[in-house]
């Protein structure tokens, strides 16, 4: 997904958001871990940001099928903050490397995340300290 008045050019079959865009990150709604059309009356964050996050915004497949309740929502692959500040669990590039890896993924990329000495599957969400270093 992208913000379109920020995003102009990216690849055709990135849909553009809007202000009315969201995603449930409430455990409550039958919504949860789903994209909402803002406002709704539950918890949801919304996509259309001020700060440029979500200009443009990939939905990494986390706990969506099946959903579990408190396991996480909101698994995004975004522009990364000043400094490289750590995010709450999604992964974040710099704004100019979303530029050149676009036309590298297909339609379905896999993104693989993880630890070669460590293979386990969280059973909960657990607060992230994510490292994201420079393509």
């Amino acid at each position: 997904m992208r913000r379109p008045d920020r995003w102009t050019s990216f690849r055709a079959d990135c849909r553009a958001i809007s202000k009315a865009d969201g995603w449930c990150d409430d455990p409550r709604s039958f919504g949860y871990n789903r994209a909402v059309r803002l406002p709704v009356p539950f918890s949801a964050e919304t996509l259309w940001r001020d700060d440029g996050l979500y200009d443009i915004l990939g939905v990494i497949n986390f706990n969506q099928r099946p959903r579990v309740i408190g396991r996480g929502s909101a698994i995004f692959m975004h522009i990364a903050q000043d400094g490289y500040r750590p995010t709450a669990g999604c992964i974040a590039l710099a704004a100019e490397d979303f530029r050149k890896i676009q036309f590298r993924l297909g339609s379905a990329p896999q993104i693989v995340v993880g630890d070669i000495f460590i293979r386990r599957s969280p059973k909960i969400a657990e607060p992230t300290r994510t490292f994201v270093a420079p393509i």
